[in-house]
């Protein structure tokens, strides 16, 4: 699967937290939205460094949106992206009660283990194999 295939995917599988997903599927995701973060704060930071010397309400107004694109963006791909990874768990054989471990203290560290892992052969539990 493909960088654009990925993206669609995952979009058009929003809050599908019961089927598989394939390693390309979750790290071109990943790549998508890390990637928009660094250009979003990039452009937001740029924003708010030169309105930083402009005094007025437009500047505060100004930065306000630069930081809401990043926000909003942030919060229209955490339940895709809460899928995905789901659903790459599930490609492993293990439950999507497994991303809680994102909370703990090295638990992020223990999910991107997992989340490079080889998907199970053939059908398990959480559907047929994606990669055939």
């Amino acid at each position: 699967m493909g960088f654009g295939g990925s993206i669609a995917t995952c979009f058009s599988k929003y809050a599908d937290f019961n089927s598989r997903a394939r390693r390309s599927e979750f790290w071109f995701w990943q790549l998508f939205v890390w990637l928009t973060v660094i250009v979003l704060g990039t452009i937001s930071n740029s924003i708010i460094g030169t309105l930083l010397h402009v005094p007025g309400s437009a500047a505060i107004a100004e930065r306000g949106f630069a930081i809401s694109l990043l926000l909003f963006f942030l919060l229209g791909t955490f339940l895709p992206s809460l899928a995905v990874l789901v659903r790459r768990l599930h490609d492993i054989n293990f439950s999507g009660w497994f991303a809680a471990f994102g909370v703990i203290p090295f638990g992020g560290l223990a999910l991107l283990i997992m989340s490079v892992l080889p998907g199970s052969q053939g059908s398990n539990p959480y559907g047929p194999d994606v990669s055939s």
